[in-house]
């Protein structure tokens, strides 16, 4: 049984259940870092700042890494770097890299 065109079309860019499950742990990892991030460190960020950046960085990695387990890599890096996109992935992995080197 074959599906209509405009079905199969509209079906070929779902993600497979593997690929979900994959988004919804990196997602939840991501989540779980920043939460950390927020609860824990945030309140002596003046005494320990590097374990706050760390923790929010590591969050926000794992958050993108979920989008790109979700689109997929090659879709997910081209929209990154799109025109529109560019200066804000450019500045955000700028600030995630400043962020580890200090």
């Amino acid at each position: 049984m074959d599906l209509p065109a405009n079905l199969q079309y509209a079906t070929s860019n779902v993600p497979s259940g593997i690929f979900i499950m994959y988004n919804g742990i990196l997602l939840a990892t991501g989540v779980f870092f920043i939460f950390i991030s927020f609860t824990m460190f945030l309140p002596i960020m003046v005494l320990m700042p590097q374990n706050f950046a760390i923790c929010f960085t590591l969050g926000c990695i794992f958050i993108i890494g979920s989008f790109f387990a979700l689109k997929g890599p090659q879709n997910q890096f081209t929209d990154m770097t799109s025109k529109e996109r560019l200066p804000f992935t450019v500045g955000f992995i700028g600030s995630m890299v400043g962020t580890f080197y200090a």
